[in-house]
């Protein structure tokens, strides 16, 4: 089964809200919301946008280092 551009960009889109949806929730432990960081900056390397994945990458590097964790 193969998709069109067209629809691989919706599902992206689709998947990427969803783990924005999730990453707002307060009952995630931070391995949770590491994973959740992580799903999202491939998202947007799959979806080719550099200039979002580096402010992605930006995003995770803030929250790992907020929480105090090496990566």
């Amino acid at each position: 089964m193969s998709f069109s551009k067209a629809n691989t960009e919706k599902v992206l889109d689709d998947l990427l809200l969803k783990m924005a949806e999730t990453s707002e929730r307060n009952d995630l432990t931070i391995e949770q919301r590491c994973r959740v960081a992580e799903v999202i900056v491939k998202i947007a390397e799959l979806r080719g946008d550099e200039e979002r994945r580096r402010s992605l990458d930006a995003t995770t590097d803030r929250l790992m280092r907020g929480l105090r964790i090496k990566h």
